[in-house]
């Protein structure tokens, strides 16, 4: 009689048959068991779990303190790609920093305002002015740490996204300057203008699944303070030429005044301005290039016979108007040939930078070099170049 001999394989599948009916649920054990499978896990193996962040630019921010608001508001838009599940979100941190540096405090946007984080409601934009709070990051006069760098309590800076549902978020931002009025704008301008806020968010699920999908990100949105250009004062004029006027003539010396108005045409009165540094006028002679005008003795801030000389060109900042000596034109004598040149005011911000904005207007004036005859004209207004000092003539957007 031969041996029978059970091969491992044969042994294997027996082995797994008797698991098999042991083991597979049937009935009411088959249904306890799909219970027992979440939601998350069963919808993991045909749903995706991506979560999506874009910054929404903003360049709602105003130059003309007539027409509100005279800053943009920055937001961003965190979408749930999941068909299935609504997901909590959270702001794990927030990097705020200021785009220019100053010497003071009290310029410092990022210093002298309130930042918060709100929702927008659903299926609307940060132009609505309905707000859910989510997180405020600081408050006013809050010295910002050196990194800028804030962070939320534990458990805190969250909301819930809808399955498939894209929200807004707002960041926004409050300086501590009363702007509910013209004159106010005019006074919030006249501190902040220029100023920008960079917001650096991270953003994530408040629970990470087991997801091949982009869960979190880090979102860059850019808040501003609009940077009104100088405009020629409507408040003097000759030869139909706003914002300039002949001054004191005599054998020796002759004068133009040119006025502007900032941070609107109608602000052409000296007053307190700790956003601007100093004022330039720029030159440039027929066939020239543009260049600042250097020599008290052409610049002074009146015509009288002993006016006193701006050093250097350069005109203090609550000044809205300055004295051009005709000199500068042209030397005198009696060929009555007369000679044009261009002129523009010139902006320098009280920041480390000391960056240069420049009037989109300037004048053409204009001397026939003979001091008895009243040849020494307002000729018109000039657009200036977009790169007058060699630089943009307004900072751009973005940094």
């Amino acid at each position: 009689m031969r041996q029978q001999w059970i091969t491992p394989a044969s042994l294997i599948a027996a082995l797994l048959i008797v698991i098999a009916t042991v083991i597979t649920p049937t009935g009411s054990t088959l249904a306890m068991w799909f219970e027992e499978l979440t939601t998350d896990e069963l919808s993991a193996q045909t749903d995706s779990y991506t979560l999506d962040f874009a910054d929404v630019p903003s360049t709602s921010e105003s130059t003309n303190p007539a027409q509100p608001p005279v800053w943009n508001q920055p937001s961003f838009t965190v979408t749930n790609k999941s068909s299935t599940l609504a997901r909590e979100m959270r702001i794990t941190r927030a990097q705020l920093t200021s785009r220019y540096s100053y010497d003071g405090s009290t310029l410092d946007p990022v210093r002298n305002s309130r930042i918060t984080f709100a929702l927008a409601p659903a299926g609307r934009t940060c132009t609505s002015s309905e707000r859910k709070q989510v997180w405020t990051a600081k408050e006013t006069g809050q010295a910002p740490p050196a990194n800028g760098i804030f962070t939320p309590p534990a458990g805190g800076a969250t909301f819930m996204l809808a399955a498939g549902e894209t929200r807004h978020m707002c960041v926004d931002i409050t300086l501590d300057t009363a702007s509910s009025t013209v004159d106010q704008r005019r006074s919030l301008l006249r501190r902040f203008a220029g100023a920008g806020i960079k917001a650096v968010t991270d953003i994530g699920p408040a629970q990470t699944l087991s997801t091949d999908g982009r869960e979190s990100g880090s979102v860059t949105s850019l808040y501003r303070v609009s940077l009104p250009q100088p405009a020629p004062s409507p408040s003097i004029t000759s030869n139909g030429v706003p914002g300039c006027q002949p001054g004191r003539m005599s054998s020796y010396r002759g004068y133009m005044r040119l006025q502007w108005g900032w941070p609107d045409a109608s602000g052409s009165s000296a007053v307190d301005t700790s956003v601007i540094d100093r004022w330039e006028v720029w030159s440039k002679p027929t066939g020239g290039s543009w260049s600042k005008i250097t020599n008290g003795y052409h610049v002074r801030p009146s015509d009288g016979p002993y006016a006193p000389e701006h050093p250097g060109g350069n005109i203090p900042a609550s000044e809205r108007h300055v004295y051009v000596e005709r000199e500068i034109i042209r030397r005198p004598a009696l060929d009555g040939n007369r000679v044009h040149r261009d002129f523009a005011i010139v902006g320098v911000l009280k920041n480390s930078a000391q960056t240069r904005f420049i009037a989109a207007q300037g004048w053409d004036l204009s001397w026939n070099g003979m001091s008895l005859m009243n040849q020494y004209l307002c000729n018109s207004t000039v657009t200036t170049p977009g790169n007058l000092t060699g630089a943009p003539n307004v900072p751009g957007r973005q940094w």
